[in-house]
């Protein structure tokens, strides 16, 4: 009996601790996991210069601090064991957070098959003017010889450095020009690097706006957005074969007739990545959809002389298409009102931000080039660029035109009815004229006679 008793005890005593050990297990789980996260993330990388200083060709006195200098200049690229990219860079306005690079553009493919991306970067650290970054979501290739053609470095917009746009346009990310094409070769081992400077080609001009089409009325209006990049380059071009570009869409719901939403107050975090490709032979239209639509189309590349001839443009954007050259008509989106009265409508559409232009293949006397581009990541307002007609505006023309329809088709009918007494009429006039017309022929001839007959 008093062994029934110890095992039942100590069997009670197990059970507590089994319970009690896993009680903890769960509260402390969250926490045990983070650490196994923060050891993961938290990877000790060398320092920028002591890599640097690697190269007996370095001389750290090459690259001197310099305020009046905002720019980003990259030095030298490096592979790690574990496929990551290095960027090392000079930064001549150093230390300084505000000017610390943001995205690099580069195309790990060259010449014909030349595709530039936009990759983020992440400051790993820095010493003096030199900074070292890593390029985030990019795996080094497998190949023994790797390309790296540099177009571009980005960073922040910054008032207290940067121009502003002079229109309605916001810069996010100002570019600056690398040129580079660095080549990273591996043999037994070893890997080596070398770098040769390339063409690349500037945007000197640019403005971000879109166009808006009503497709039609069917209790809700629709329209299409058609969005668009005007440009001017430093080199001459007598016509775009290619384009490509980057730009982010997102959604954003305002009240009719009210102001609309500013693109530096959208939700970032919902921003939705978009890549493009245009031809010179593609074209594009819009699709009616209900009452008062109106069709248009369009051609995804075109001058600006062209766009202004074709597009009922306002006085605003006429005036921010001067001094560009080619139109990039790029992206069309759905813009809607519902509502049941037009104070309680509201629109729903989608904008677009951080417009930039990657590569250009164009023709030159000639000469066919396929450069990536250094350009800004802009955005555009919200506001149409092209002269908008209120629905009541389309009702009354509506209305206007099927009401001068009714009184032709009167006029016919009536025209139709009385045609027979018209004919009457007009011979009974023809016949008095031609009585008129005799009386005063023998008239003519009773005063003339005498005259006539005293002559012979």
């Amino acid at each position: 009996m008093n062994k029934q008793k110890k095992r039942n005890f100590w069997e009670i005593i197990c059970y507590t601790f089994v319970i009690l050990c896993y009680m903890l297990l769960v509260i402390f789980s969250p926490f045990i996991g983070s650490l196994k996260t923060a050891n993961a993330e938290n990877i000790v990388y060398s320092n920028v210069l002591a890599d640097l200083q690697k190269d007996e060709n370095f001389n750290a006195n090459d690259f001197p601090v310099d305020e009046e200098d905002h720019s980003l200049k990259v030095i030298q690229i490096a592979e790690s064991a574990g496929k990551e990219l290095f960027v090392y860079v000079y930064q001549p306005n150093s230390p300084n957070s505000d000017l610390q690079a943001t995205t690099i553009r580069f195309s790990t493919s060259i010449g014909d098959n030349l595709s530039p991306r936009d990759y983020n970067l992440t400051l790993l650290n820095a010493n003096g003017v030199f900074y070292k970054y890593k390029v985030n979501d990019f795996v080094v290739k497998e190949d023994v010889v790797r390309y790296y053609e540099i177009i571009a470095l980005h960073r922040k917009w910054n008032e207290k450095y940067d121009e502003p746009t002079g229109n309605d346009n916001i810069i996010e990310e100002v570019a600056f020009e690398i040129g580079q094409q660095w080549t990273a070769c591996t043999l037994n081992g070893e890997t080596s690097y070398t770098c040769n400077e390339i063409e690349t080609i500037l945007i000197t001009e640019k403005y971000v706006d879109h166009l808006r089409y009503t497709n039609g009325w069917a209790w809700v209006t629709y329209y299409c957005d058609s969005h668009y990049v005007a440009f001017s380059t430093d080199k001459p071009m007598d016509e775009i074969v290619e384009a490509e570009l980057s730009f982010v869409a997102y959604e954003y719901t305002t009240l009719y007739d009210s102001a609309l939403i500013d693109p530096e107050d959208r939700d970032k975090t919902k921003d939705v990545k978009k890549h493009v490709v245009l031809t010179n032979e593609e074209e594009v239209e819009n699709k009616k959809v209900g009452l008062f639509g109106e069709h248009h189309d369009w051609n995804r590349i075109e001058s600006v002389s062209d766009f202004i001839k074709n597009e009922d443009l306002t006085k605003e954007t006429k005036a921010n298409l001067e001094n560009k050259q080619w139109v990039l008509r790029f992206y069309e989106t759905e813009y809607s009102h519902t509502g049941g009265n037009l104070g309680n409508m509201r629109g729903h559409g989608t904008g677009v931000a951080e417009v930039t232009i990657l590569r250009l293949k164009f023709q030159h006397e000639g000469v066919t080039y396929n450069l990536g581009v250094i350009d800004n990541k802009q955005t555009g307002d919200n506001t149409p660029g092209n002269v908008q007609k209120s629905l009541l505006s389309k009702i009354m023309a509506l209305l206007t035109g099927i009401l001068l329809a009714i009184v032709l088709l009167v006029g016919i009918v009536l025209l139709s009815i009385f045609t027979p007494f018209l004919s009457v009429v007009w011979k009974i006039v023809c016949l008095v004229a031609k009585a008129i017309w005799c009386v005063l022929k023998g008239l003519w001839w009773l005063i003339s006679a005498p005259f006539t007959i005293f002559k012979k």
